[in-house]
């Protein structure tokens, strides 16, 4: 039996931000074993703490989705640049080409496309038509607010998890990915807070900042359940 948590990341209240698993002391556990329970629980997320290898470290993550296994914190992108096809991209999101004002590659592993409208008003007013997703299977999408609350920009993110489409109420690797590009471009500070959740009823507070050239995703976070998981890890 492994001790089990199961917290409420980048919200102060709970319910109001994404359920994330956390099994504590999986040294011993194996891939397929930590993919297999991760797909078990259905969640977004769920990690596995383990012993650090680097001696800076207090642990080590590793961080699943139900069907695949997540770089942690901003990895570096895989794939960057401008999407080509604007209309696609537009029809996916039912909107008309001439709403993005722009749309970059921002993949760090799940296979994120950023897309930057005018306002965090245009961002909450989104529909998407899954059925014209095509060839995307992660769009996010940021516009900024202007009415100078607590957060500077609004986030949505609409993914396709091996065909089970939806909307992520809090999601930090495009949040890493988003900033990777906003605050170099000087689109962003170097230091904001982006809400994302809003629609579906969350109140998602992610903040990012760029220090030394690395970014950094945190946020508030909620213990919501805490157990034991009957996990028998191999010591």
């Amino acid at each position: 039996m492994l001790r089990f948590s199961q917290v409420d990341v980048f919200t102060d209240e709970l319910t109001k931000g994404n359920a994330l698993a956390v099994v504590h002391d999986a040294e011993g556990l194996s891939t397929e074993e930590m993919a297999a329970f991760a797909n078990w629980t259905n969640l977004a997320e769920t990690t596995f703490l383990l012993p650090p290898r680097d001696p800076a470290a207090d642990y080590r993550v590793r961080i699943f989705t139900t069907s695949r296994e997540l770089a942690f914190a901003a990895p570096p992108l895989l794939r960057t640049g401008p999407v080509e096809n604007l209309p696609a991209l537009a029809a996916g999101l039912a909107i008309p080409p001439d709403e993005i004002v722009e749309a970059r590659w921002a993949d760090n592993g799940p296979g994120w496309v950023a897309v930057l409208l005018r306002s965090a008003d245009a961002v909450l007013a989104l529909r998407p038509d899954y059925t014209r997703f095509g060839e995307f299977t992660g769009i996010g999408v940021v516009g900024p607010h202007e009415d100078g609350g607590d957060a500077a920009f609004e986030v949505r993110a609409f993914v396709d998890e091996d065909g089970r489409f939806g909307e992520d109420p809090v999601t930090g690797s495009l949040n890493a990915s988003i900033a990777q590009w906003l605050i170099p471009a000087e689109i962003a500070r170097r230091q904001y807070v982006a809400a994302q959740g809003t629609v579906l009823g969350r109140r998602g507070r992610v903040h990012l900042s760029q220090a030394d050239g690395q970014i950094w995703v945190g946020g508030d976070t909620v213990v919501g359940i805490t157990g034991k998981v009957a996990l028998q890890p191999v010591r």
